[in-house]
């Protein structure tokens, strides 16, 4: 595509980053909050008063939006399990917020905190740059 000045070029290259976050970065990091939903919830606790139903890892629980401010594109991707009312992912990743004293895990009060270890990975890893790069280039934008 050919810009006549730097307004359309700036334009032309924040919705090439905007659909990027869209597909190949909003799927790195929903990837990666599955991962944590796993590690950090899952794996640390065995109910013994529920059936544990996985909805947190259901994608219909699993909302992702991109905002443009300005130059910036932002990204979230974030759990929003809820029930009767209640904020589950909240509460789960907190530790604030249970309604039962009868679990180990409600008493504990303890934080399973899998949105802010995925953050935390992907600040480390760099998975998303790397997603965001691929995601340019295969929409024709050279990338280093």
């Amino acid at each position: 595509m050919i810009y006549d000045n730097l307004d359309q070029l700036f334009k032309g290259l924040a919705k090439e980053l905007e659909a990027t976050m869209n597909d190949q970065v909003e799927k790195v990091a929903r990837k990666k909050l599955k991962e944590n939903v796993v590690e950090e919830v899952y794996d640390k606790y065995t109910p013994s008063q529920y059936v544990r139903t996985g909805k947190l890892l259901q994608d219909s629980n699993i909302k992702s939006n991109v905002e443009t401010k300005g130059s910036d594109v932002e990204l979230t991707v974030q759990s929003t399990r809820s029930e009767d009312g209640k904020d589950i992912a909240r509460i789960i990743e907190t530790g604030r917020g249970y309604s039962w004293d009868s679990s180990e895990i409600a008493r504990s009060k303890i934080p399973r905190p899998f949105h802010a270890k995925t953050e935390e990975e992907l600040a480390t890893t760099g998975e998303h740059v790397q997603a965001i790069k691929n995601g340019l280039k295969q929409r024709g934008i050279d990338v280093i």
